[in-house]
């Protein structure tokens, strides 16, 4: 019906509740939160959600003394929420291994352990890193691909197991960083060396009319759809795309430092222009990596590796400790196995004792073949039913920003006198990732968050770095696209509301009617017959019809009727 004036404030008060709903509903299908971790010196565009999902990956290669490099196959986004018990991540068929989360626990621990074992998987230690009063321990399995190596902050520790002696000459001789690609042109007498990064573009003469052009460098490679792409987080895997052209001939190689052997390549002849082509760039370490060299004999050494290269194998001491070079901490050996495996025990996280995380039980199954494990958040699993080189990741889901954030410094304040954190402060430097902004210097801090191109960025936790190393800062990100609706409700919904209170109401338009004196729609008569109520035998108009003579009986009409307080008061006989 055509609207009144008087229903203009009905209209803004449900207007306002369809936006508030519609607001709500755009948070919640378009907004998230998430983290991002950086350390001083790097930049990066991944957050962390907080949603989780499960990676099958494949190996590329395996390289003595460098973690392999692994490409990721297919991506399984995990439903949010604690009931994963029976959840099917992939179906099994006869193209591929079914996977199935069989149990989970919200906070739990999984203990690991080593022991001796008659069948194990090579050799195993236990050992001890200690610096500035602090002890952890661990332990390693040289030719498990999931225990070989683990990360203990300040330092990375690594067990490598030799069986021939040629190898482990090779590993143990001192080598200094170099990064540059050497290529053995068709034809040439001596090989031509390339610097890198600093002569990416410049055309390079290889001799018998073949020109090398670097045409990119990166320390994090990934191929995507033959392009070759510098992914900041993932494993280090030095790579470069290399152009060579002679006349109407020209070939294109993708070539890693890592893997020689794995290349590709467009030529557009049969013939090749380059007799061998070779990159030679040494791992950006993070920080300083110690590996343990166990001989033919069964005798371990240490070798340290910074980011100028790596130094000769030593013998372990026979006190079994030694410092670690670059670091203020110190190895212990504790227990050598020649050949071990490990155990594992899960169980639920002690209430403000322990600090547990997301658990999941994996059932892998190929034919009639199961294999069933626990995987807590963060972990890779090598698992062979599901194929040569092979694994699991289960992780934390990331989004790519549309901005790029680095971390210029991280300042940490202190009470006088006191160890304990008064203040964070983070200076950043943002910059949209597509290039459509310049570089901004901006602050953020515990208490005062950043806001930057819709998204909202607080300082959550950090990790104070060691001397010589650099510290990280976990920023807490958030995308709520539907608060500006959300507060536009707000304001509409108070607007009508007071609209309301103050223009004419229900309150005003009852005392207008008041006022007017308006008469009573009607009346209400109330008539009792006193004969009904004492009355004998049969009552009714039917039974006092037949029984009383036509004369005696008179029109009720022209009777006025008794007060109905007086019957009642009459006395009543029951029969």
């Amino acid at each position: 019906m055509p609207l009144k004036r008087s229903q203009w404030s009905f209209v803004v008060v449900h207007a306002a509740l369809i936006s508030l709903l519609l607001g709500l509903w755009i948070s919640h299908n378009y907004g998230f939160e998430g983290e991002l971790v950086v350390s001083e010196g790097e930049d990066t565009t991944a957050l962390r959600l907080f949603a989780h999902e499960m990676v099958l990956s494949q190996s590329l290669g395996n390289v003595k003394g460098v973690s392999e490099h692994v490409h990721a196959l297919k991506q399984f986004a995990l439903p949010e929420g604690d009931d994963l018990a029976g959840y099917e991540i992939q179906k099994q068929s006869a193209t591929q291994s079914g996977i199935e989360i069989t149990d989970v626990m919200a906070d739990g621990l999984i203990a690991t352990s080593i022991i001796p074992a008659r069948n194990g998987v090579g050799p195993g230690l236990e050992f001890e890193i200690s610096g500035r009063g602090i002890v952890v321990p661990g332990w390693l399995l040289a030719d498990h691909p999931d225990h070989r190596q683990v990360d203990f902050g300040p330092v990375v520790v690594e067990i490598l197991n030799f069986r021939r002696q040629d190898d482990f000459d090779f590993q143990a001789q001192a080598s200094q960083a170099s990064h540059g690609i050497s290529i053995e042109s068709i034809g040439a007498t001596e090989l031509l060396h390339i610097p890198l990064p600093g002569d990416i573009g410049r055309s390079f003469d290889a001799g018998h009319g073949v020109e090398v052009v670097v045409q990119s460098y990166v320390e994090h490679a990934r191929v995507d759809g033959g392009r070759l792409l510098d992914v900041p987080n993932a494993p280090a895997n030095p790579a470069a795309e290399v152009l060579i052209t002679s006349g109407n001939q020209s070939e294109r190689h993708i070539i890693f430092s890592l893997f020689p052997d794995f290349s590709i390549h467009e030529l557009s002849s049969q013939a090749p222009l380059s007799q061998s082509i070779r990159l030679d760039a040494a791992h950006k370490l993070q920080k300083p990596l110690l590996s343990l060299l166990c001989d033919p004999s069964g005798r371990l050494h240490t070798q340290v590796t910074l980011a100028d290269g790596r130094t000769a194998a030593v013998p372990l001491p026979q006190e079994d400790f030694t410092a670690i070079e670059g670091t203020p901490c110190t190895f212990t050996l504790k227990r050598f196995l020649s050949n071990a495996s490990f155990t594992t025990d899960v169980h639920e996280a002690r209430a403000g004792i322990e600090t547990g995380t997301d658990l999941v039980k994996i059932r892998v199954t190929s034919g009639s073949a199961q294999s069933e494990f626990w995987m807590k958040l963060g972990d890779t699993i090598s698992v062979p039913l599901l194929g040569n080189g092979r694994s699991l990741h289960y992780q934390r889901r990331e989004k790519e920003l549309p901005f790029r954030l680095g971390l210029e410094a991280l300042n940490i304040g202190y009470f006088v006198n006191s160890r304990k954190v008064k203040d964070v402060t983070c200076d950043v430097m943002l910059a949209a990732s597509d290039g459509s902004s310049e570089a901004r210097s901006m602050v953020i801090t515990q208490n005062q968050p950043l806001d930057y191109m819709g998204y909202r960025l607080l300082q959550s936790r950090f990790e104070a770095g060691s001397e010589g190393a650099a510290s990280t800062t976990v920023l807490s990100v958030s995308y709520d696209p539907g608060v500006p609706l959300l507060y536009a409700s707000f304001i509409l919904l108070i607007l009508g509301v007071g609209w309301y209170v103050l223009s004419e109401g229900p309150a005003s338009r009852k005392h207008r009617h008041s006022r007017a004196g308006a008469d009573p729609v009607g009346h209400i008569e109330m008539v009792l017959n006193p004969q009904e109520l004492v009355g004998g035998g049969e009552t009714g108009p039917t039974a006092d019809a037949a029984s009383e003579p036509a004369e005696d009986q008179a029109d009720p009409s022209l009777t006025p009727p008794e007060p109905i307080e007086a019957a009642h008061r009459r006395p009543q006989t029951t029969q």
